[in-house]
């Protein structure tokens, strides 16, 4: 997961030429010495004190780097609620609330505790999904928006990093109807079976490929990386959608069906870059929120399907 997370981190690295790039095409090629912001962001480091807690936020530097909050700050997703509260009272310090409810047992970077299949589903499932979710973002085209909405004089890098960094993005997964689910009685077999379809992960979550079409992007706004990512995932997807699910995995499968929907449309805004530029990059945005929330929870619910197994 620190991989993946590395990996995402690139485009933190990269977004400065692209938003620079859009400032001048709304500016229609005014000039500006105004640097970009970058967006906030940090990654894991070695921790020279690990015992301390440097931002004294109730978490000492050691489980900072676990749970990959920033050492430096205290509110490390800016929602109001210190990491180490947020932790304790079992809340994703990395993600903003109020979607940032973790399941029963849930260890960051490990897979050593299963979701506790007796824990209150409300808390620690059903709040993940939403029946009113709209995972295409919306009509409006967000580069057309900012041209609308900010004056002339004020349009430059900076405040285009600011308008993309405020624009809401979707977490919520999508609700897949039970009638939609081709259920059978779990044995180790059927399990087995399953997780040998539904629990091959690379195809959305392959790291030299997302650093490739990343790196594409950012560097001649080539989108096909990810436009052949939106394939792989939807193909994926079908197989998954094709296969009877065991009771015992319905709550992964839901999961990853959900995940897949909105990885696709997150990628297909990526793709729609030429005319969207700014949704485009809300969109990157969105990539890193859904991956930091949901790739470990497929990994924890996988662990626990595969103990099934045996």
């Amino acid at each position: 997961y620190m991989s993946r997370r590395v990996v995402i981190g690139i485009l933190i690295l990269l977004i400065i030429s692209v938003l620079g790039g859009i400032a001048a095409l709304l500016l229609y090629n005014a000039r500006t010495k105004e640097d970009v912001l970058p967006i906030p962001t940090f990654s894991p480091l070695p921790v020279s004190d690990p015992t301390a807690d440097t931002d004294n936020d109730g978490l000492s530097n050691g489980d900072e780097k676990i749970w990959g909050t920033n050492p430096a700050d205290g509110d490390t997703d800016k929602d109001g609620y210190m990491d180490g509260e947020e932790v304790q009272n079992s809340h994703n310090p990395t993600i903003a609330s109020p979607n940032d409810k973790l399941p029963v047992g849930f260890k960051p970077n490990q897979n050593t505790t299963p979701l506790n299949p007796a824990a209150p589903t409300t808390t620690s499932f059903d709040s993940y999904f939403s029946d009113s979710v709209d995972v295409t973002g919306g009509n409006k085209n967000l580069t057309q928006e900012y041209g609308r909405t900010i004056p002339d004089k004020d349009k430059s890098p900076v405040t285009l990093n600011a308008y993309i960094a405020n624009q809401p993005i979707v977490t919520n997964l999508p609700v897949l109807n039970n009638t939609a689910i081709q259920t059978e009685a779990s044995s180790p077999t059927n399990i087995a079976e399953y997780i040998r379809v539904a629990g091959n992960l690379e195809p959305i979550s392959d790291r030299a490929r997302l650093t490739i079409a990343l790196n594409d992007f950012f560097k001649s706004h080539d989108t096909y990386g990810f436009s052949t990512f939106a394939d792989s995932v939807t193909s994926f997807q079908t197989n998954v959608k094709n296969i009877p699910v065991p009771e015992d995995a319905i709550q992964y499968h839901k999961l990853i069906i959900g995940y897949t929907e909105l990885l696709t449309v997150t990628f297909k805004q990526i793709v729609n870059y030429p005319n969207d530029q700014v949704k485009a990059l809300v969109a990157i945005r969105q990539l890193d929120a859904i991956d930091r929330q949901y790739y470990p929870l497929l990994l924890q619910e996988q662990e626990r399907l595969l103990s099934l197994s045996q």
